[in-house]
């Protein structure tokens, strides 16, 4: 989902579904969390294809029809009156009404770190949740790493994400918690040609140039090849937690003249 930087989405993301009640918008005892991200997954022995959300998991019977592992950001209302709420706690899952619904691309990662030493042909900088309005984005569900980025590309043109990492590397310790590294790029492709205007005459006239836009993006990473690299290779069954490295620009005076950024460690597994 590529959206003009400008362009901005309502996101309240507010904690578990044991205090959902209490921190959501309340209009005539319906409650409304705002957009949030979403993995679709059958849920326990229900055999209910529900929403896996950060508030918790939902259910609106209109999900059936959709695929297990879809990746999404949706929206729902909830009310807490509706008597299939009355045992959500216990259950494990809640009633919900589900609104827009708004695809994500799913991207799957690559064994072997990328070469941190050069920038990609039509490589760009980018920057994961660096727009607050998408930031709340950056959480996984069910080993799927949901990452919000914001970057310039030419209109019109179209971005591949590389998402690499050593299968053997030896993790960062943070606070007594190993935070192994996963290496983000992004590669413009597809650039809209350069057009000429023709006169009558023989005399060509170049095209104007055409700068770059800034865009936020939205899409979910499948962790679980890279998991099970990791974990083959001394990684701790539980209690995994990731950091994303991004090429953030460049500076003479920086190793190889690259900016290397990362996100906080975020717990995955």
């Amino acid at each position: 989902m590529r959206l003009k930087h400008h362009i901005k989405l309502v996101v309240l993301l507010m904690g578990l579904v044991s205090g959902l009640v209490s921190c959501l918008e309340e209009i005539e005892n319906t409650y409304y969390p705002g957009t949030v991200p979403a993995l679709t997954r059958i849920y326990g022995d229900s055999a209910f294809l529900m929403l896996e959300t950060p508030l918790g998991m939902v259910y609106d019977e209109g999900m059936s029809s959709r695929a297990e592992g879809e990746c999404l950001l949706a929206s729902f209302s909830y009310n807490p009156a509706d008597e299939r709420n009355a045992d959500a706690a216990a259950r494990g899952y809640y009633y919900v009404e589900v609104g827009n619904t708004t695809p994500v691309e799913r991207l799957e990662t690559r064994s072997g770190r990328t070469d941190t030493t050069r920038t990609l042909v039509g490589e760009v900088a980018v920057y994961p949740t660096a727009a607050s309005d998408f930031a709340d984005y950056f959480v996984c569900l069910s080993q799927h790493l949901f990452m919000p980025v914001v970057y310039a590309a030419l209109p019109g043109s179209s971005m591949r994400w590389e998402l690499t990492y050593d299968p053997a590397q030896t993790p960062e310790m943070v606070d007594r918690q190993p935070v192994y590294a996963l290496y983000l790029r992004a590669v413009m492709e597809e650039q809209p040609q350069d057009t000429t205007a023709v006169s009558d005459t023989t005399s060509v006239t170049p095209a104007e140039p055409v700068e770059p836009e800034t865009y936020t993006d939205v899409f979910a990473i499948n962790l679980n090849t890279f998991l099970s690299d990791i974990r083959a290779n001394g990684a701790p069954v539980a209690g995994i937690y990731v950091r994303v490295r991004f090429l953030e620009g460049t500076d003479p005076n920086a190793p190889y003249g690259l900016v290397w950024g990362r996100t906080e460690p975020l717990l995955v597994d």
